[in-house]
């Protein structure tokens, strides 16, 4: 990826998420996403280091060269989208509780993405996710 292929348009998309699926009462996850999210914007620069060093301890360049084009966006600038997501197992989902979410003391609340997901047999997704990282760390 070579800079002429960097675009104004590019975005750049950081989501707190939060998930429940166990237990008999709903809990304000999306609130609790929403407040945590509050700190994005300092955990920002220490991800994208991160991210940078797993592709270069990884030797690919051009992931990590992806990485870098959002670490300087006076020179290259891009879309920044802020987000909370929550996302609950069918059995604990409760509207009213999502009903319940203020985003008033969040910094961009103007420009913040709420995201609810909901479904049957998330802990089974879990359980397969968690299986495939243990594989993949395995080979």
């Amino acid at each position: 990826m070579s800079e002429e292929e960097f675009s104004p348009r590019d975005v750049l998309a950081i989501f707190e998420v939060k998930a429940q699926f166990s237990g008999t009462a709903a809990k304000p996850r999306l609130q609790d996403a929403v407040d945590d999210s509050m700190k994005d914007q300092i955990r920002k620069s220490e991800t994208l280091n991160a991210m940078k060093q797993r592709f270069l301890d990884l030797k690919d360049l051009v992931a990590k060269r992806r990485i870098e084009r959002f670490q300087s966006e006076e020179d290259n600038p891009y879309h920044e989208i802020s987000g909370a997501a929550a996302v609950f197992s069918i059995q604990q989902y409760d509207p009213e509780v999502i009903h319940e979410t203020s985003s008033a003391e969040h910094p961009n609340n103007s420009n913040l993405v709420l995201l609810v997901i909901r479904g049957d047999s998330m802990m089974e997704l879990v359980h397969e996710l968690y299986k495939r990282v243990i594989d993949e760390a395995g080979n």
